[in-house]
């Protein structure tokens, strides 16, 4: 079969050796030498700027050299580059007449000075014989082993990233197969015209006019899942569509479809209100997609004019999280509770899923759109890299009198500011992606991610695929404008890859060497060859959902840490950790409205609840029974009950999980030696502890208030100092809280990672008082007691959050303000709220 292939490759290569390339061909050729022209002269300007520009570029031959003296000499280059790359692959066509049609030119080329009149003229013309070669060396590449590409047209939706998920917010395009582009005879057919729905409420119609947003490939090749919407007016619609005024879904979400490309059977896997998207095929059959069926809101963002708002209460855009169903849209189970939108899932080559979750629990909501890995049945989510940028902390050298007057850098800008279309690299470990922005659709620049190498906080994973800054929040995008050509790149290889260049409107071929081929002229935004491809392992299910749920093995969820003194960071010295708080986040509902409601100090934040404590052994191991079902985080607790360290991002447990962790931000890239046997695993499950105050949402006017009235504010107001009032509003300066919303880099309230020791009651001016000898005093003489001290250590601890719900309702707030319990709208069980798992006869 290669040797076939091969023979193929030198059949083509010849044909298209004497073939004129069509108009489009050579105007991208003319654009390119404009461009590289422009680059040359700006690299002699500033030479400086353009090496800068070139750091932690995937290959040096995409830059521009200080030898490069116009775009012939870049061409020649890369051309080589390109030539010897290819004829190394397995299954290559014999190069030998390439190689010597390249020395040819080169010859020529040295013969003529750029800085002549006729030299440049006829350096010019030779650049696009130069290119000429260079396609069709590019297209013998043996990775092209397929004739057919599908495509999506039109551009990625929406001037922020999740707007791309919603159908309402998308425009109406076309799904699309490309033929005939490898001799550069480029068509394109609609791959769904004449396609008839074969089941549901929509059989016996077609599926054209609507907007279809992602697709993915069966590992055999044989069927496609794709997302759609309506997205337009009912009269944009032909009378054969389901978009018809009499069988259109009103609320014009994305749903998942599935084409058998076979016998071309098209058939519903959903069909809701909400939006489904992103499918993608698992290797055990079953399929992983985005839903936003859970009902929370981003936490920012108004959706439009009121009347286009879903609920015209409050302000929302819906935000979606990781579920999974079986091949005939049967099972669907959430396998993440994150709080905030999870988008792009794909497949990696070791079974994993690969996708970005956008991370800013307790910090600043551009902080992470970064890659994760997650088991396909949703366990164990880990962000490798990017989730925590520079500076981590921002409470060292703070000065508590002038707390506006630190400065720090933006780490941000020292890595990609978001990472989407991520997919995994055939025969690699590596990903390609785009580096983009949070306020931006997901296309940016081209970008390489080795998970395998240790973050620094910075560019060590990454490699772009061509010179200059990476995209940036700030950096000038305005709604409407596409500052960053490339949108969902298929990889080949780790050296070559497809891509839609959605400013140039192109399907282009591209490589690490800077060579670039248009090989289709039109609107082109996600490309999937149609060919078959490895199966990656199947990674055995260890969760009870669904289906699965009370089938036999299926025992309580429980948590185990193996040491938490295994970290990357110092603990303070002479600290003990005698417990483990177990923390939950509660999402925002759809009935929020935008940006916050006044639960704490901190813009746009989430409300939470202490589940509980469990004891961490002498060896630092802890062993628990497990909370399910919700996004949790955990402190760590010294012999006072006071935290000194906390998360500030979210796990979650399901159902039969058992879930281990090494330690605290153990260093995921050294081995952990062979532990000995923990004494917490010797013993059975602890279970969840209940705090001062119970298992409810922390709330400043239940927890705290109270204590403030009843034992501080009468004496603070008889001696003129102190607190002298409970105005929540008026208590910021004497407590703790970590800021989002453009918060990232204030001082005391920034920062991306705690600092083990440095916040909560330890770290507050309302915390030092309390924990100082005078009121430890009182407490010894009666006039406080430990649980008070405890109820607002922990309130303190917990970001000193003023509700428990974010709810919009006036008199929820007014009841919340006199002191009643307001439940939140999501994952909130009254009669279970520590959600540990009750099994029938257990």
């Amino acid at each position: 079969m290669r040797v076939f292939h091969a023979m193929a490759l030198v059949g083509l290569l010849a044909a298209v050796t004497s073939a004129a390339p069509p108009a489009f061909v050579t105007r991208a050729w003319q654009a390119d030498h404009e461009q590289t022209a422009q680059a040359i002269r700006a690299r002699s300007a500033d030479p400086a700027k353009a090496t800068e520009s070139n750091a932690h570029l995937l290959d040096r031959q995409a830059a521009i050299l200080p030898t490069d003296r116009d775009p012939l000499d870049v061409a020649l280059r890369r051309t080589a580059a390109l030539l010897t790359s290819i004829a190394k692959l397995d299954g290559a066509p014999d190069l030998t007449d390439a190689s010597r049609e390249l020395g040819t030119l080169k010859t020529r080329a040295t013969k003529l000075d750029p800085a002549t009149d006729p030299g440049r003229r006829a350096r010019r013309e030779l650049y696009t014989s130069v290119r000429a070669l260079g396609r069709r060396i590019a297209l013998a590449n043996p990775l092209l082993d397929f004739d057919e590409i599908l495509i999506t047209t039109g551009r990625p939706a929406g001037w922020h990233i999740q707007s791309h998920f919603y159908g309402k917010s998308a425009a109406r395009n076309s799904l699309l197969a490309v033929t005939g582009w490898k001799d550069d005879r480029p068509e394109a057919r609609e791959l769904l015209r004449g396609v008839k729905v074969a089941a549901g409420r929509s059989a016996g119609r077609t599926l054209i006019g609507g907007r279809v947003g992602t697709m993915d490939l069966s590992f055999d090749g044989r069927y496609l899942l794709f997302d759609n919407s309506a997205c337009r007016k009912p009269d944009d619609f032909g009378e054969d569509s389901i978009f018809n005024p009499s069988h259109m879904n009103p609320d014009m979400s994305f749903n998942v479809w599935k084409l058998d490309l076979k016998i071309r059977r098209l058939v519903p896997l959903t069909d809701t209100m909400y939006n489904d998207a992103c499918p993608a095929w698992l290797p055990n059959g079953r399929i992983v997609f985005t839903s936003d069926r859970r009902g929370a809101y981003v936490r920012c963002h108004p959706w439009g004019p009121p009347e286009k708002r879903y609920n015209k209460r409050g302000q929302h855009q819906p935000c979606a999280t990781l579920h999974t169903m079986k091949a005939d849209g049967s099972d669907v189970i959430p396998i993440s509770w994150h709080e905030t939108s999870e988008t792009f899932p794909r497949v990696a080559n070791d079974g994993l899923i690969v996708y970005t979750r956008w991370d800013y629990v307790d910090r600043e909501f551009h902080a992470g759109h970064h890659i994760w890995f997650c088991t396909p049945d949703g366990r164990d989510p880990r962000g490798p890299h990017g989730n925590y940028p520079l500076p981590h902390s921002m409470m060292d050298d703070f000065d508590p009198d002038t707390p506006r007057k630190a400065k720090w850098f933006n780490g941000r800008v020292l890595r990609p500011w978001a990472e989407y279309c991520i997919r995994p690299i055939p025969g690699s470990g590596k990903f390609i992606a785009v580096a983009s922005t949070h306020h931006h659709a997901p296309e940016g620049d081209i970008i390489v991610i080795d998970p395998s190498v240790p973050d620094d906080g910075g560019m060590a994973q990454v490699r772009k695929a061509y010179p200059g800054k990476l995209p940036y929040e700030g950096g000038g995008i305005k709604r409407g404008d596409i500052p960053f050509p490339y949108c969902w790149p298929w990889p080949l290889g780790e050296d070559y890859w497809l891509a839609g260049d959605t400013r140039d409107k192109a399907l282009v071929l591209m490589d690490r060497f800077g060579n670039r081929e248009v090989l289709r002229k039109g609107d082109t935004v996600f490309v999937l060859p149609v060919k078959a491809r490895p199966r990656p392992p199947v990674i055995p299910t260890k969760t009870f959902q669904g289906e699965r749920r009370g089938k036999p093995g299926h025992s309580p969820a429980t948590i185990a840490v193996m040491n938490v003194y295994e970290a990357d960071f110092a603990w303070p010295a002479g600290t003990k950790i005698a417990a483990l708080r177990v923390v939950q986040i509660f999402p925002r509902p759809w009935s929020s409205p935008f940006n916050n409601v006044g639960e704490s100090y901190m813009n746009g934040t989430t409300n939470r609840m202490a589940l509980g404590t469990v004891p961490v052994e002498a060896d630092g191991s802890a062993y628990f029974e497990a909370p399910i079902e919700c996004e949790i985080y955990f402190q760590a607790l010294d012999e006072r009950g006071l935290a000194v360290q906390s998360m500030r991002t979210g796990t979650y447990v399901h159902p039969g999980e058992q879930l281990t962790c090494v330690g605290c931000h153990e260093d995921k890239w050294t081995p952990t030696a062979t532990m000995p046997s923990r004494r917490a695993l010797a013993r059975a499950p602890s279970k969840l502890t209940p705090e001062v105050g119970g298992v409810e949402p922390v709330s400043y006017y239940r927890l705290v208030k109270p204590v403030l009235e009843g034992q501080c504010v009468g004496c603070h107001r008889r001696k003129g100092k102190g607190i002298r009032t409970t105005d929540y509003r008026k208590l910021e300066p004497y407590a703790f809280y970590f800021h989002g919303s453009g918060g990232g880099n204030q001082a005391n309230h920034g920062g991306y990672r705690t600092t083990a020791g440095k916040f909560g009651a330890r770290w507050s001016r309302l915390g030092q008082a309390l924990l100082g000898e005078r009121h430890q005093r009182y407490v010894r003489e009666g006039k406080f007691t430990d649980d008070d001290v405890r109820r607002i250590c922990l309130w303190l601890d917990l970001n000193s959050m003023q509700y428990g719900s974010s709810s919009i309702d006036p008199n929820d707030q007014a009841a919340q303000r006199a002191g009643r319990l307001v439940p939140p709208k999501i994952d909130y069980d009254p009669a279970n709220p520590q959600r540990t798992e009750k099994l029938p006869g257990r």
